[in-house]
């Protein structure tokens, strides 16, 4: 169940879908410029390339799992979330989708400039 919500929150705070997620590696996707850590990758699915900070939170969620972000599939894994929602009495279906939703409405609705936080 951990791993689960440690996944969703990954995604919440980085704006990674699932499949970029779920293939993250530390050693490969983190650089440090002037002294802060980014993920630093293309996405699977386009191919762009994208740069996220990582956040206080992030990279404490990185720590507590081991620096993996192991995940079965992604059926099992959103429907975790739906039963997560249910117990929640959730108004709105948690998916991997709402996680990378948050991220962007988080930055955009908080006016939240990436350059400036980082």
């Amino acid at each position: 169940m951990n791993k689960y919500l440690n996944f969703f929150l990954f995604q919440t705070f980085t704006g990674m879908a699932y499949n970029d997620a779920k293939s993250f590696e530390c050693d490969q996707h983190i650089v440090t410029i002037d002294g802060k850590e980014y993920i630093d990758r293309h996405r699977i699915k386009t191919g762009n390339k994208f740069v996220t900070p990582i956040l206080p939170i992030t990279r404490k969620i990185l720590e507590r799992n081991n620096y993996k972000m192991e995940i079965s599939s992604n059926q099992k894994y959103n429907q975790f979330l739906k039963d997560i929602g249910l117990v929640l009495s959730s108004s709105f279906l948690l998916t991997t989708m709402s996680a990378r939703h948050t991220f962007a409405c988080t930055v955009a609705l908080g006016r939240i400039y990436l350059k400036r936080c980082c």
